[in-house]
């Protein structure tokens, strides 16, 4: 197994994540569903720990896991877009170059998750 594969994938970019957090650290977070009414559904949470799932992005090729996506995503989206989301947090405008990398990292950030999810419910349906 490769030393350099991820396991633990933000499926939501950290860097976004932090514009949430008060203290840069933790996020508000809100369970749609709970074991029981004593469980609250917002509970505080480091940023480290979510909107992680597990080898999201890996993929077996032969019999060797991979993660190419995710530095593909983002070093082509994630990367390009932070400091045009920084500018829009400072008030400042961004050109119309800019605004096609921040539509271009919606887009891909949509497709990406969906797409994946999509996925992974297919090969548990198969794996029952």
């Amino acid at each position: 197994m490769d030393q350099n594969l991820t396991h633990r994938n933000h499926y939501i970019p950290r860097f976004y994540l932090k514009n949430w957090s008060l203290d840069g650290k933790t996020i508000q977070t809100y369970s749609i569903l709970v074991s029981n009414s004593k469980v609250p559904y917002w509970t505080q949470q480091s940023i480290k720990n979510s909107a992680v799932w597990s080898d999201f992005y890996t993929r077996i090729e032969g019999d060797k896991e991979i993660d190419d996506f995710e530095h593909w995503f983002d070093r082509e989206f994630e990367t390009p877009a932070k400091p045009v989301f920084d500018k829009l947090l400072n008030g400042q405008k961004i050109s119309y170059e800019e605004s096609v990398v921040l539509s271009h990292f919606v887009f891909a950030m949509v497709f990406s998750i969906t797409h994946r999810c999509v996925n992974l419910i297919r090969a548990s349906c198969y794996s029952i």
